[in-house]
């Protein structure tokens, strides 16, 4: 089924012996458009823990329970879903900087406050050894004001991912193709993006402007159906 990720957000994991935790956003692998880990905040409100849950353990979210199923038990979830092995490309730049500037590199998720908004250091094959990893990236980063960047400039601010949850590829982005209070939604394919560019904040993909401007209008009220679909790939071509 596709979905929105923001209906997704706040559910709470469905261990195998019990649920825990709340999701949070995602890191998603920008070359092959797939969800890779799901984060999520556990613990209580005085003592909170970030975890990461590999997609592979995910099983489809329960809507008459608001929860998303996840292959693995309390322990088990606490235990091995180490964030420091897997920082999203805005981390990384900042654990550079802050090398480079003699700052004390971030330790957690919860400390990255303010992604997108800090110019990196140099460019992503700056980063060596177990940090450099060039295509993951935070769902909260592109949400934070990353703008779509056409062959003719600017067009519109990304708003939400389409995540298809029997597989957790992500086919669409949502874009606000126009600026408040008149803009509209539409979908945007993912395989029309050629890059992303966290100096710009933006994401470079091969459409003029007229082409998202002029997209089937999307309301998130509606189902993506195979006729949606299909009216999108004639659209785009």
């Amino acid at each position: 089924m596709l979905r929105e990720f923001r209906t997704i957000q706040g559910r709470g994991l469905s261990t195998f012996d019990g649920t825990t935790g709340t999701a949070r956003e995602f890191y998603f692998d920008d070359e092959h458009w797939t969800l890779r880990y799901l984060l999520a905040d556990t613990g209580s409100w005085l003592k909170k823990h970030s975890v990461l849950v590999e997609a592979n353990r995910l099983g489809k979210p329960d809507g008459r329970r608001a929860v998303i199923s996840v292959r693995l038990s309390r322990e088990e979830l606490n235990r091995d879903a180490s964030l420091d092995a897997r920082k999203p490309v805005s981390q990384q730049y900042e654990m550079q900087r802050s090398r480079r500037n003699a700052w004390s590199p971030y330790r957690s998720i919860a400390s990255a406050a303010g992604w997108g908004v800090v110019a990196p250091p140099g460019p992503a094959t700056d980063l060596s050894g177990s940090e450099r990893d060039p295509h993951l990236r935070s769902s909260a980063e592109i949400q934070s004001g990353y703008s779509i960047l056409a062959e003719d400039g600017r067009v519109g601010l990304v708003r939400d991912f389409i995540i298809n949850d029997d597989d957790w590829r992500i086919p669409y982005l949502v874009v606000r193709r126009n600026t408040f209070p008149f803009g509209k939604n539409v979908l945007l394919p993912t395989h029309r993006v050629e890059g992303i560019s966290f100096r710009r904040a933006g994401i470079f993909v091969n459409l003029a402007r007229f082409a998202i401007k002029e997209a089937p209008v999307y309301r998130a009220s509606k189902p993506i159906t195979s006729r949606v679909e299909q009216r999108l790939q004639k659209h785009y071509g």
